[in-house]
């Protein structure tokens, strides 16, 4: 295979087994065995190749490594490398099960995730147990639309052949015979495919040719063209390996009738969505052997085969790039993760904007301010949807009096929650990059808190009411927002939190490149759930007390009343740069707080389906007001940004060749704050360390309190009342993590881990289900008034 371009494979098959890989190899028309520069942060090894007119990467776990953790740790970071992958398959074997005569399933037979109705995956052993039993409730998503589409075209294919025909996937087996060395390996077995009842269990020290045929099921001969039959169904996918029929029937009878039974897809689904292909190497019982692995791995890989030479060539939203008459430049469709996401070129960018807004570019030309001045809100489908809830919304009674924080009792309201907030790391070169490529690299930590709330809020909005908080140890002040009506739930509240942790990563990068004054942070929001009532959302973030200014907005609005406040210049710099940073990708707006402490971002996205649960994103349409409005300052000269508004009206544009590493950055510890310090210079924004809690980082606000907070109680599993031990409240309240009830000696290995995993586990599956169905209903905000 020639020198190739990462960008242009399209197509990433994922395997679990040697022999799987072996199978799937055999299905290549050009195979392509050198090493690959893998881009940071992508720890997997690929081979690549070509079936059809398709590139195709392969890539499995370690030797020996199987499960749902393992396969969902491996496709995490396939597109920092291969950017441009739209079609995924998960290829190997699984177990059968044989509903007879319904669904006649047999070793070597194909079974495959597209059941014509139902789920095509299902995670059997993940959901709630009730009172009435166990229940699954927790559905994964679906193959991508396209590989569905072929699906039905192979299937229509295969029942066309005329009488004497070979099967459909026969001339994709042939392929075997030109590899003498595993050939035999994948040959179908001379062993006779025997179905035992599902009361029948495996003789120990026996084999299964020697078994009595009266525990057989009686089963017809096929007809040599129908020697491997394809059957589509649900797939059922666990933790564990299934040798038990009486299960196995259970859960296929509860679950749309399943035929296959596996360990790896449910892994897959959710954060790469693709068609899983199965070979039935045994039945899921006390028979199982590895006899018919071989054949089984060989009869997947030739209906994925079958799949791929069947399926159009994709004119990808990405597209391969393009040497331009520029030098070095590279020019790209827009409408696609651009090239900087794993890319070894760091010359400058450019992108055309899509043909659907081309007519009105064209009109623009000099009226494009005019247009926006004209511009009425209330057109946009998401702004017009809260004009709506405006009209219907009802107002509550507020309290306006002065927050009395140190009363006793004036906190009148006890809450235990959980939920989710931003799990920022230590801030690397790759961590805003990641965190732009999707939104599975924005990454949430579980908590769990007490706080104590004034029952009557102070304030309210068109959809919440903002109350008085605290927590239960710290001495911080925040707000609590409870929405008026139960109509959303967490996965919305999740979403805004993930927006507002990448507009702090953006910020970050922003303040070290410039001097402190125009330095910007972002208040963190935690998505909460009352831990009395399921289903019941909050959200708390900190208190900010002073004078609230709003900066600009996402509708061409910009704040002219401040013109030499560094805040204000800052805030219209920054939106400038995020746009700028992410080659044109993401526009962070609708800035206002109080000083340099912003909260309440909006984050306009060129793809639409990023932050689509967020009203306030108007999409490529929000570019349009910015540039409509913006004047570069002297912070946009600084920062060395290229894009401007004639660039919009022309169709393209052009931004910076190169960004500095950021150094020296670091958040907050505290859950709560995670407020962006620097590591290396003194002053307020620096960051403390204390030697009792090494690797962990401190503003000046939450630094006191690890020592002021110190409490000494005896281990609950002392001897005796001497045994005690020191330790402080505040750290683990800052961590969302209940105080220890034993000393360090005492305390067993990743129990209060395993348990906080366990119950934010459930928790994010249920956020997970939430926001699936709010996307399946294309974000129908009007669903939840």
């Amino acid at each position: 295979m020639e020198a190739f371009e990462a960008e242009s494979f399209t197509v990433a098959i994922v395997y679990i087994k040697p022999i799987e890989l072996k199978a799937i190899t055999v299905m290549l028309d050009e195979v392509w065995w050198g090493p690959v520069s893998s881009a940071r942060g992508d720890s997997n090894d690929y081979i690549m190749g070509r079936i059809g007119e398709h590139n195709v990467v392969l890539v499995g776990p370690p030797r020996g490594v199987q499960g749902t953790v393992a396969s969902a740790q491996l496709v995490s970071t396939i597109r920092l490398t291969f950017p441009n992958i739209i079609v995924g398959f998960l290829v190997g074997i699984g177990g059968g099960i044989p509903r007879y005569p319904e669904h006649d399933v047999r070793l070597g037979d194909v079974v495959v995730g597209a059941p014509e109705k139902g789920p095509a995956v299902v995670q059997y052993d993940l959901g709630e147990r009730t009172e009435s039993g166990f229940e699954t409730r927790w559905v994964l998503a679906r193959p991508p639309r396209l590989l569905l589409q072929v699906v039905n075209k192979v299937e229509t294919k295969s029942k066309c052949f005329e009488d004497g025909e070979y099967n459909l996937l026969t001339p994709h087996l042939a392929r075997f015979a030109r590899y003498p060395r595993i050939k035999k390996e994948f040959e179908k077995p001379c062993t006779r495919d025997r179905l035992f009842k599902s009361t029948y269990a495996h003789e120990q020290g026996t084999k299964c040719s020697a078994h009595d045929g009266l525990h057989e099921v009686e089963r017809y001969a096929r007809e040599p063209c129908d020697d491997i039959v394809v059957h589509y169904s649900t797939i059922l996918s666990g933790g564990s390996v299934m040798k038990s029929p009486t299960d196995r029937d259970m859960l296929s009878t509860k679950h749309n009738n399943a035929l296959c039974i596996e360990m790896e897809a449910a892994g897959l689904m959710d954060i790469f969505p693709c068609l899983v292909v199965r070979g039935i190497s045994d039945y899921a019982d006390s028979h199982k052997n590895e006899t018919w692995q071989g054949f089984a791995a060989a009869t997947a890989a030739a209906y994925a085969r079958e799949i791929l030479v069947n399926m159009s060539k994709q004119v990808t939203n990405y597209g391969s790039p393009i040497k331009s008459d520029r030098g070095s430049q590279i020019k790209y469709e827009y409408g696609w993760i651009p090239n900087y996401f794993g890319s070894r070129d760091h010359n400058a960018h450019h992108f055309a904007l899509p043909s659907s807004m081309a007519p009105s570019l064209n009109q623009l030309q000099t009226k494009i301010q005019t247009e926006c001045a004209l511009y009425n809100p209330k057109d946009h489908p998401a702004i017009a949807e809260e004009e709506e809830e405006d009209q219907s919304s009802f107002q509550v009674p507020v309290e306006n009096i002065e927050p009395q924080w140190d009363a006793p009792g004036w906190l009148d309201q006890k809450l235990a929650v959980q939920g989710f907030c931003p799990d920022i790391p230590r801030h690397s070169a790759n961590t805003l990059r990641n965190m732009m490529t999707q939104d599975e690299n924005i990454k949430l930590g579980f908590i769990q808190l007490e706080i104590q709330t004034r029952s009557k809020p102070f304030d309210q909005g068109v959809r919440r009411t903002v109350s008085y908080a605290r927590t239960s140890v710290s001495t911080d002040r925040f707000v609590v927002k409870a929405f008026k009506k139960d109509y959303r739930d967490l996965a919305f509240i999740a979403e805004e939190m993930k927006g507002q942790a990448l507009c702090k990563a953006f910020a970050l990068e922003f303040n070290a490149l410039l001097d402190l004054k125009y330095s910007l942070d972002f208040v963190v929001t935690a998505a909460l759930e009352l831990r009395s009532r399921a289903g019941a959302c909050i959200s708390i973030e900190p208190f900010i007390g002073g004078n609230y200014v709003k900066y600009n907005n996402n509708c061409a609005w910009v704040n002219e009343d401040l013109p030499d406040d560094p805040c204000n210049q800052a805030a219209q710099a920054f939106s400038h740069f995020t746009f700028e940073r992410s080659w044109g990708h993401f526009l962070v707006s609708d800035l206002q707080g109080v000083g340099n402490l912003l909260t309440g971002p909006a984050i306009q996205t060129k793809d639409p389906e990023r932050f689509k649960l967020c009203d306030a994103n108007i999409n490529a349409e929000g570019f349009k007001f910015f540039f409509a409005t913006h004047k570069c300052n002297a912070l946009c000269r600084k920062l060395q940004l290229k894009s401007t508004g004639q660039m919009l009206i022309e169709g393209r544009f052009e931004f910076r060749e190169e960004w500095p590493g950021v150094r020296s950055r670091v958040y907050c510890s505290n859950k709560l704050c995670r407020r962006i310090l620097r590591e290396d210079a003194g002053g307020s924004d620096s960051a403390r360390k204390a030697s009792e809690f090494p690797g962990y980082y401190w503003c000046s606000s939450c630094f006191p309190q690890l020592e002021s907070s110190m409490q000494r109680r005896t281990c609950a599993e002392a001897y005796s009342a001497e045994h005690q031990f020191d330790f402080s409240s505040f750290f683990y309240e800052s961590q969302g993590q209940a105080a220890p009830l034993k000393c360090p000696e005492h305390v067993e290995e990743n129990t209060a881990d395993s348990n906080i995993g366990s119950v934010g586990g459930g928790l994010w599956a249920r956020m997970r289900q939430q926001m699936r169905e709010s996307l399946s209903l294309g974000g129908d905000r009007k669903k939840y008034v």
